[in-house]
């Protein structure tokens, strides 16, 4: 019984190790907007407004660069990401805290740490900063804390940039009775969708003004998902050398765009779901399928 019960999960932690992944490369189209370099791009001649979305879920985050000689100030509590008709704000007036200690007694070594207060710590029963340890009677140290907050108003200086990232735009693949998703390799399968057949049509609402005394304006990106590739991802993904005196080898995606991103899964996720489920489109925070097609 006890041999039977070894060999199960000998072979069980096989299987786990063996298992293949798969990825599902999204493609994404603008109504409103061209590519430069495969970036949607928005220019004005005050701000240039770009996306990348590759990430896994896809980044509906964007990055502005000021191109004016005055501050840039875009109003946060004014933008917003809208999926499916539904806005969600940028602003959440968050606030945040950097706590540090540093504790010397002998024998110890000296330890800090910096977290932001809605992290999950790892280490639990911690609500402030790491300290080191030790049953010795003679120590010294020092402690402090420092708190900030979220600003409804970001501030950009001239011929800078920064990049604003709060959304993913799916947390699931797209689904369809017509395309495999455990696909074999070199097959892979996918389709491609017009705006109405989209599971997913999202925008950025950016309020921004040029200088203090600037009028504000306000402009609106939209997008849609334009189609979708199931790949085996020994098909995708290569290793590639990188470095001149020190070779380094790091994964890279072959099928990397800024217009597109990808949802990696495997074999475990379940390929079909129940018949009232077919031709619908669902969202939320815990549970997202999308399929695009009703069954024949």
């Amino acid at each position: 019984m006890k041999q039977n019960l070894i060999l199960a999960c000998m072979a069980l932690l096989m299987a786990s190790c063996s298992m293949k992944t798969y990825y599902q490369v999204v493609d994404v189209k603008s109504t409103n907007l061209q590519k430069e370099s495969n970036n949607y791009v928005y220019n004005d001649g005050v701000c240039k407004i770009v996306y990348n979305f590759w990430s896994n879920g896809g980044n509906a985050g964007f990055t502005i660069e000021n191109l004016s000689e005055e501050v840039l100030y875009v109003d946060l509590s004014n933008t917003f990401y809208i999926e499916n008709g539904k806005a969600y704000d940028y602003y959440l007036a968050r606030s945040y805290s950097m706590g540090k200690s540093k504790h010397d007694t002998k024998g110890t070594s000296v330890s800090a740490a910096a977290f932001g207060i809605w992290n999950v710590w790892p280490l639990k029963g911690l609500d402030g900063a790491i300290s080191a340890q030790s049953s010795s009677s003679v120590s010294f140290g020092s402690s402090s804390n420092l708190a900030f907050a979220e600003k409804p108003i970001v501030a950009i200086p001239p011929y800078s940039l920064k990049s604003f990232s709060e959304y993913k735009i799916m947390s699931d693949v797209i689904q369809d009775c017509s395309i495999n998703m455990l696909v074999k390799k070199n097959q892979p399968e996918g389709m491609t969708l017009t705006e109405s057949e989209s599971p997913v049509n999202f925008s950025n609402y950016i309020t921004y003004r040029k200088g203090e005394s600037g009028a504000a304006k306000e402009v609106i990106h939209n997008f849609y998902i334009g189609g979708f590739t199931n790949y085996l991802s020994s098909d995708i993904i290569k290793i590639k050398k990188y470095g001149c005196k020190k070779t380094v080898m790091k994964k890279s995606n072959d099928k990397y765009s800024p217009d597109c991103f990808y949802v990696k899964y495997d074999r475990t996720h379940p390929g079909n779901y129940s018949a009232d489920a077919i031709g619908a489109s669902k969202s939320s925070s815990n549970d997202m399928y999308y399929t695009v097609k009703k069954q024949k």
